[in-house]
C-alpha cells in the first residue's frame, strides 16, 4: 500500500473552517510562469469595491526582478495594504485554512503541488 502523500484535513477540521474570511491566497514560487501579475491585475479592478479583502502571496523568490516589478505595480496602485508578500511558509496547510479563495493562474503546471495541497482542504 502506498499512502497518500498529500495531507487531507479530517472532516471535523473542515467543518471548523470559516469560508467567510475575506482572504485570497496563492502559494507558489514567485516567478513569471506562475503569473502572480495576473492576480494583481484582476485585484486592481476589484479592490475599490472590496476594500476589506486581502491577497496573500506565499512562496520563495524565483526571479527578483519579477517580484520587484510586482511590488512596483502594487505600490503604484496603492494596494500595499491589500496585497501582501508573506514569503515562504513551512506550514502551507495552516495558510489554506485562513483563506476563502485559493487561486492558481500559472501558465502551465505538470502536477503542481499547490493544486493537490489545496484540494486536501476545502478548495476543489
Amino acid at each position: 500500500m502506498i499512502p497518500n502523500a498529500i495531507m487531507q484535513l479530517p472532516d471535523s477540521e473542515l467543518s471548523e473552517i470559516d469560508c467567510r474570511t475575506k482572504k485570497i491566497i496563492y502559494a507558489a514560487r514567485y516567478a513569471d510562469n506562475k503569473q502572480q501579475d495576473v492576480i494583481v491585475t484582476v485585484f486592481k479592478n476589484l479592490a475599490e469595491r472590496f476594500p476589506d479583502w486581502e491577497v496573500d502571496f506565499y512562496g520563495t523568490i524565483g526571479r527578483k526582478v519579477y517580484v520587484d516589478n510586482l511590488q512596483k505595480d502594487i505600490k503604484s496602485n496603492r494596494l500595499e495594504k491589500q496585497i501582501l508578500f508573506k514569503g515562504y511558509t513551512n506550514n502551507v496547510y495552516s495558510v489554506y485554512k485562513q483563506a476563502s479563495i485559493c487561486v492558481f493562474p500559472s501558465k502551465n503546471e505538470g502536477s503542481g503541488m499547490h493544486y493537490s495541497q489545496a484540494s486536501g482542504h476545502k478548495f476543489s
